[in-house]
């Protein structure tokens, strides 16, 4: 996140887990010692396994020729849990992995939003780590006078990808959409899991058997490259069931998730509808955000709450776009993360904002005929000659044409 920085490598040593995190946002403003959990785990293989997962998939990447940009995976104590938030590096895969607090044998949890540091040689050192072991977790970077203080000091530049912001606010957008679709118990979960995933098709659940179908079937969604959920295989162990979520008219241009379950935790995985589309590009909140002016914090009553009422908040629109507020799958209901101030930037939506609109034909009813550059322009219904809209139509949000011409046709028959 802009302007933070790491000042400790995290570190495991005499079976205590110190996590190295960024200055926090909290309630009370930026923290630059945030204390957000300490407490211990005496079955602590899924959390760990977690955090070797979210420290992996920064670096998964489902499309060739696509570079890898690590990040380091979002972190919210909500009071009542805490969240981990990570995109694959071709951002075609989000996941956010929750605990409650029952997961805890004891500590509080408090409030805030920071970046957590997830090394290599960490990663080496979990794998260490026994079903027996009682491992002692601060989460923060106050007390390091405890065992797990080191000689090693980093100064680490932390910044949010812009791209990431971007694809927060569509992979959450994009969430609202799904429906639940079935459900797979332990046994099909590790079974599924398990196997090689490989293929695309329409997954979904028979005779007690995860399956896959070249044509749709009664509570099915389409999944590209079946791949893109390996990852939740270091959980599979600990699984007691996955849920699997899709539109209710399952189609292979639409976003899917699953959600597997543990005791006192989820994990969820959401999907673009192929790995080639990232969710910085899917743009489902431009049609919404066109004419907006976007806030830039949100209201202090939200107080990082993993609940928030009345659901949805006001100002749904602004706060999703800028990431401040996602969407919960599991509970079905927005949730608060803080992000630093920055300015919202779709450059589709800049590009619009360049061009200009010739109107042709504009009757009191049926389609208004525009001319942008050499396009030809349609709204109500919505038409574009540009490769854009011949490739996707509006399963990616409107071209930039498309955008000028609905924002135009606004300002000239807005009173």
């Amino acid at each position: 996140m802009d302007n933070r920085a790491f000042t400790q490598t995290t570190t495991l040593t005499n079976t205590n887990l110190h996590l190295a995190l960024a200055p926090a946002l909290t309630p009370h403003g930026t923290e630059n010692t945030p204390t957000f959990f300490d407490g211990t785990l005496h079955q602590p293989r899924p959390f760990i396994e977690s955090l070797r997962l979210l420290g992996e998939l920064p670096k998964r990447t489902y499309t060739p020729h696509q570079r890898t940009q690590l990040a380091d995976p979002i972190l919210s104590a909500h009071g009542d849990c805490l969240a981990m938030e990570a995109f694959s590096a071709c951002n075609s895969v989000y996941a956010r992995i929750v605990y409650t607090a029952d997961a805890f044998d004891n500590g509080t949890i408090t409030h805030g939003t920071t970046n957590v540091d997830i090394t290599p040689l960490l990663d080496s050192t979990l794998r260490t780590i026994t079903p027996n072991d009682t491992v002692g977790i601060r989460i923060g970077t106050t007390g390091l006078d405890l065992t797990t203080k080191t000689t090693h000091h980093t100064e680490r530049p932390v910044k949010l990808p812009e791209r990431w912001i971007r694809g927060l606010a569509n992979a959450s957008a994009l969430s609202r959409t799904l429906t639940h679709r079935c459900t797979l118990d332990a046994g099909a979960t590790r079974r599924l899991l398990t196997t090689a995933l490989n293929g695309n098709g329409y997954l979904h659940y028979s005779r007690k058997q995860p399956r896959l179908s070249p044509h749709p079937l009664p509570g099915s969604t389409h999944i590209h490259t079946l791949a893109r959920i390996e990852l939740l295989r270091k959980l599979a162990p600990y699984a007691t069931g996955l849920n699997i979520y899709g539109p209710t008219d399952p189609n292979p241009h639409s976003p899917t998730a699953v959600t597997l379950t543990m005791n006192n935790a989820t994990a969820t995985f959401v999907l673009t509808p192929h790995p080639a589309r990232g969710f910085s590009g899917e743009g489902a909140l431009l049609t919404e955000i066109n004419q907006q002016h976007l806030l830039d914090t949100a209201p202090t009553t939200y107080h990082f709450s993993s609940h928030i009422t009345p659901n949805p908040p006001a100002t749904t629109t602004e706060l999703e776009t800028l990431g401040i507020i996602g969407w919960d799958l599991n509970t079905h209901h927005f949730f608060h993360r803080q992000l630093p101030p920055n300015h919202y930037r779709n450059h589709r939506l800049e590009q619009s904002h360049t061009l200009t609109v010739d109107w042709i034909d504009t009757p009191p009813t049926g389609p208004h005929v525009a001319r942008i550059k050499n396009y030809r322009v349609e709204i109500n219904p919505d038409y574009c000659t540009c490769e854009w809209f011949r490739r996707y139509e509006t399963t990616r949000g409107p071209c930039k044409h498309l955008l000028a011409a609905h924002r135009d046709h606004a300002q000239r028959h807005t009173p």
